[in-house]
Protein backbone atom coordinates (compact mmCIF):
# COMPACT_ATOMS: atom_id res chain seq x y z
CA UNK A 1 0.00 0.00 0.00
CA UNK A 2 2.70 2.80 0.69
CA UNK A 3 4.08 1.91 -2.57
CA UNK A 4 1.04 2.77 -4.53
CA UNK A 5 0.72 6.04 -2.48
CA UNK A 6 4.50 7.28 -3.06
CA UNK A 7 3.72 6.35 -7.40
CA UNK A 8 0.37 8.64 -6.90
CA UNK A 9 2.71 11.52 -5.10
CA UNK A 10 5.32 11.35 -7.65
CA UNK A 11 2.90 11.12 -10.50
CA UNK A 12 1.14 13.90 -9.05
CA UNK A 13 4.03 16.15 -8.72
CA UNK A 14 5.32 15.06 -11.62
CA UNK A 15 2.32 16.12 -13.49
CA UNK A 16 2.43 19.18 -11.72
CA UNK A 17 5.61 20.37 -12.24
CA UNK A 18 5.42 19.69 -16.20
CA UNK A 19 1.81 21.91 -16.12
CA UNK A 20 4.23 24.62 -15.24
CA UNK A 21 6.53 24.04 -18.18
CA UNK A 22 3.62 23.91 -21.10
CA UNK A 23 2.96 26.69 -23.04
CA UNK A 24 -0.42 28.25 -22.37
CA UNK A 25 -2.49 28.21 -25.61
CA UNK A 26 -5.74 29.12 -24.09
CA UNK A 27 -7.46 32.14 -25.84
CA UNK A 28 -7.81 33.56 -22.29
CA UNK A 29 -4.52 33.86 -21.29
CA UNK A 30 -3.77 36.08 -24.73
CA UNK A 31 -4.64 40.00 -25.19
CA UNK A 32 -6.03 40.02 -28.38
CA UNK A 33 -4.03 43.13 -29.48
CA UNK A 34 -5.83 43.21 -32.79
CA UNK A 35 -9.30 41.84 -32.03
CA UNK A 36 -9.03 38.81 -34.21
CA UNK A 37 -11.62 36.70 -32.30
CA UNK A 38 -10.98 33.16 -30.90
CA UNK A 39 -11.30 31.14 -34.54
CA UNK A 40 -8.04 33.22 -36.35
CA UNK A 41 -6.49 32.30 -32.37
CA UNK A 42 -6.99 28.72 -32.94
CA UNK A 43 -5.07 29.12 -36.74
CA UNK A 44 -2.54 30.82 -35.25
CA UNK A 45 -2.07 28.35 -32.43
CA UNK A 46 -1.64 25.51 -34.45
CA UNK A 47 0.61 27.26 -37.72
CA UNK A 48 2.70 28.43 -34.58
CA UNK A 49 2.61 24.83 -33.08
CA UNK A 50 3.74 23.81 -36.65
CA UNK A 51 6.18 26.36 -36.32
CA UNK A 52 8.00 25.50 -33.47
CA UNK A 53 7.50 21.20 -34.00
CA UNK A 54 9.85 21.89 -37.84
CA UNK A 55 12.27 24.36 -35.86
CA UNK A 56 13.14 22.51 -32.94
CA UNK A 57 15.61 19.62 -34.21
CA UNK A 58 16.82 16.69 -31.71
CA UNK A 59 20.40 17.77 -31.29
CA UNK A 60 22.92 14.49 -30.97
CA UNK A 61 22.45 14.62 -27.25
CA UNK A 62 23.57 17.93 -26.34
CA UNK A 63 20.54 19.46 -25.04
CA UNK A 64 18.26 17.69 -22.43
CA UNK A 65 14.74 17.63 -22.69
CA UNK A 66 14.27 20.33 -20.68
CA UNK A 67 16.44 22.78 -22.83
CA UNK A 68 14.69 21.34 -25.84
CA UNK A 69 11.30 22.01 -24.24
CA UNK A 70 12.11 25.32 -23.06
CA UNK A 71 13.55 26.46 -26.89
CA UNK A 72 10.14 25.03 -28.30
CA UNK A 73 8.25 27.13 -25.72
CA UNK A 74 10.67 30.30 -26.86
CA UNK A 75 10.20 29.64 -30.35
CA UNK A 76 6.07 29.27 -29.83
CA UNK A 77 5.48 32.30 -27.64
CA UNK A 78 7.63 34.35 -30.48
CA UNK A 79 5.91 33.13 -33.23
CA UNK A 80 2.16 33.99 -30.99
CA UNK A 81 3.42 37.36 -30.90
CA UNK A 82 4.72 38.17 -33.93
CA UNK A 83 0.86 37.23 -34.33
CA UNK A 84 -0.20 39.99 -32.32
CA UNK A 85 -0.92 37.46 -29.82
CA UNK A 86 0.37 39.06 -25.88
CA UNK A 87 0.90 36.25 -22.98
CA UNK A 88 -1.01 37.62 -20.21
CA UNK A 89 0.85 37.89 -16.97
Amino acid sequence: MKGLWQSIFTLTFFGLFLAGCLTEKKYEAYTDTKSKGKKLFLKDVQSCQAFSNEKIKRSEGSKGAGELLREKNFIFISCMKRNYWVLKK
